[in-house]
């Protein structure tokens, strides 16, 4: 005979051999920790008791709800009795079973389940030693955490581990490692995996090691396609403060004629101007320090900590500081393949020419236009030397567009804005870049917009200061 028990929030099955109200007493302490020395007193639904005479007969001929409650005043047992599984096969329900889980238990199921692994595999000492010490992990260690975890995936499930499975792992993975959780996803392991697409971590591993086999279809993961980014075809927004053509010229004349800062600021809206420096900035050079070193990555590097100024800023063969920096972000957010076979693909020192192009004041612009074979967007930028820039341009589709201010970060600003207003997609070399600005920097269409696995672990380490 099967007894539903509820005490508290919690629901369990009682089984007890008969209908014998000691047994279910005795079963009802152990199952929920209830002390011996507590009295129990049984009750239906109504309230009415049940004592040890009459609770056989209730069991086994009421469909009702028989209920138990302890006499203490803040420990109360609800009890709820069906003699047959079939009666009640909605409550028997996995998915019913999953619902009423309690999430902490859950999460504290999977952080002992990833954490066991690590203990016991080769390699995964080193890894939670790793975020013991610094707090988080770098990318080469957490792609051998990956391998170790898919590996312990494959033995016990085989090549194809259920969903839940690898949902179970990416949340266990989170839970242990604090740092690794992405702020801004709707479950935080998204980077790790991603059911409705079928991404991340784990997922490419399990893919590489597939391959050579067909991946069945998994109906229960039904693709959905990008909502988010330039491309969206999106309503004009209008806000209930938002100001009219006369109301934002005395905004603009107001600005232009107070030097209060604070007053001036309340004015503006978040730019890459304001948060770069003061957010991202140093951590994006933190982070490319541990990178392997390039000739290029050491030049930048250099740039990025250093602001030159005068006669050193004209003879400087390298970008300004800000410039460097998001250059920077360009090694940690590098290009991915493309193209059908996934055989395409750039180095970041051809991406950066995606992105920002020098050009000396002494030579025509018309025959840069006439040679320059990228369409995309990009930032054309006139001056001395790289670090000594006198303007601006945006081209787009070998069309100039003169940028309004004159500093890098600025022009970058507008660079991305650009894709916005024409509703261009992005550079494929640079979308992993343009996506985590978009994403993480402005906040646009956070959760719609599909990113890589990549843009979702940085952006993780970003937001968790690590």
């Amino acid at each position: 005979m099967i007894v539903k028990a509820q005490f508290r929030n919690q629901k369990k099955f009682i089984k007890i051999p008969e209908a014998c109200f000691d047994l279910f007493i005795a079963e009802v302490k152990e199952k929920f920790s209830i002390p011996e020395d507590l009295a129990v007193t049984v009750t239906d639904e109504t309230g009415t008791e049940v004592d040890k005479d009459v609770f056989p007969d209730v069991v086994t001929t009421r469909p009702s709800t028989p209920q138990s409650s302890v006499s203490l005043d803040t420990d109360t047992l609800s009890l709820t009795s069906k003699s047959s599984v079939s009666e009640d096969s909605d409550w028997f329900s996995p998915k019913r079973f999953r619902k009423d889980d309690d999430e902490a238990s859950q999460s504290t199921q999977a952080r002992d389940l990833i954490k066991q692994i690590l203990q016991t595999r080769l390699g995964g000492a080193n890894v939670l030693k790793e975020y013991e010490d610094a707090g988080t992990i770098s990318d080469d260690t957490r792609k051998v955490m990956v391998n170790i975890l898919v590996a312990h995936m494959i033995e016990t499930e085989g090549r194809v581990p259920h969903r839940h499975t690898k949902q179970k792992y990416g949340l266990g993975i989170i839970t242990l490692f604090p740092s690794l959780r992405d702020p801004q996803g709707r479950t935080g392991y998204e980077h790790f995996y991603d059911g409705q697409k079928n991404t991340g971590f784990l997922s490419w591993r399990l893919k590489t090691v597939q391959r050579g086999t067909k991946a069945s279809a998994n109906k229960d993961d039904p693709k959905t396609e990008e909502k988010g980014g330039p491309l969206l075809d999106r309503q004009p927004c209008y806000h209930e403060d938002q100001l009219d053509d006369d109301q934002s010229l005395e905004a603009i004349s107001l600005m232009n004629h107070t030097s209060e800062r604070e007053f001036i600021m309340q004015k503006m809206r978040a730019t890459l101007l304001e948060r770069w420096p003061t957010a991202f900035k140093a951590k994006v050079i933190r982070l490319a320090e541990s990178l392997t070193p390039t000739p290029l990555l050491k030049r930048l590097l250099s740039s990025a900590k250093q602001n030159r100024q005068g006669s050193e800023a004209q003879d400087s063969p390298d970008w300004d500081s800000d410039t460097s920096s998001f250059l920077l972000l360009l090694h940690l957010l590098s290009p991915q393949a493309s193209g059908r076979k996934k055989i395409h693909k750039i180095s970041v020192c051809q991406a950066v020419d995606h992105l920002v192009v020098f050009h000396k004041t002494c030579r025509s612009i018309q025959e840069h236009l006439e040679t320059e074979e990228n369409r995309q967007p990009y930032i054309l930028a006139s001056g001395c030397s790289k670090e000594a820039i006198s303007q601006f341009f945006i081209v787009v589709d070998k069309k100039i567009i003169p940028c309004q201010a004159s500093s890098s970060l600025a022009a970058i600003d507008e660079l991305f804005k650009v894709h916005f207003v024409f509703s261009i997609s992005y550079d494929l070399s640079l979308k992993n870049l343009y996506t985590f600005v978009q994403t993480t920097v402005y906040g646009i269409d956070v959760g719609t917009t599909s990113e890589s696995p990549r843009v979702k672990e940085l952006r993780a380490k970003f937001l968790n200061d690590v």
